[in-house]
């Protein structure tokens, strides 16, 4: 319940007295802590000084924790059990969409962790069924680009089908450009750029410019690639990680 109450607390308490009354319970909130009509949800927050929140924002998460200098602007929802680390001067603009669906639809720790001066522009998407960790001076640049951490492989007929799920590890000064998809279990390296559309399903282990190329076969009997992971523990489904 205690979570609830601060999350009304911050939508309506005015800025000037709200970092006071938030260390009344022991909230870790820097000097200079704006957040405008926005809820926030979480069972751990840690605000360091010099941090925005803008207005009509969703948050709800496990630990929600932003550096100095941090801001989240509007009108994202930022919903799931999985940890929010936003490092100093991390950013996330307009209308993103980060999620994770709820236990035991996924299962394990997970957590989105931006490094310094991480850049998410607007209109993107991040599921969380696994963490994404995306290194220092990397920039999500224009709208609509997708990160996923979960696929499914279907047989070839009738429903027998499994879940893949894997982390994806963005390096430093990476850019990624506008429609770009990133799949689970995705490794980039530093210093990579992504032309827009780009669509990734392998690791990226030399650094350089990176285009999307038109789609190519790599195995035939598909269903198969289950023999090549590992499978874990999901009482819903079958669920194998990268």
């Amino acid at each position: 319940m205690k979570k609830y109450f601060l999350a009304f607390l911050m939508f309506i308490t005015p800025n000037l007295v709200l970092r006071y009354l938030l260390m009344l319970f022991r909230i870790n909130v820097g000097k200079n802590f704006k957040i405008g009509f926005s809820i926030l949800i979480a069972n751990k927050i840690s605000i360091d000084q010099n941090v925005t929140i803008g207005h009509f924002n969703f948050i709800n998460v496990d630990h929600f924790k932003m550096g100095e200098k941090c801001y989240i602007n509007l009108l994202n929802v930022i919903n799931g059990p999985f940890d929010l680390i936003m490092k100093k001067t991390a950013a996330v603009g307009k209308l993103n969409t980060i999620t994770r669906a709820k236990k035991p639809i996924t299962s394990g720790y997970s957590k989105l962790e931006l490094g310094i001066l991480v850049k998410v522009n607007s209109f993107h998407f991040l599921d969380l069924t696994k963490s994404i960790i995306v290194g220092d001076y990397s920039t999500f640049a224009g709208l609509r680009s997708q990160i996923w951490t979960h696929g499914y492989v279907l047989n070839y007929k009738g429903i027998s089908r499994y879940r893949i799920d894997g982390e994806v590890i963005i390096g430093d000064n990476v850019y990624i450009g506008s429609g770009s998809i990133i799949n689970s279990g995705v490794k980039i390296c530093n210093s990579v750029m992504l032309g827009a559309g780009s669509n990734i399903t392998n690791n990226i282990t030399n650094k350089g410019l990176y285009t999307s190329v038109n789609p190519k076969r790599i195995m035939n009997n598909h269903f198969d690639i289950k023999e090549t992971l590992k499978k874990t523990s999901n009482k819903i489904e079958d669920v194998y990680e990268r």
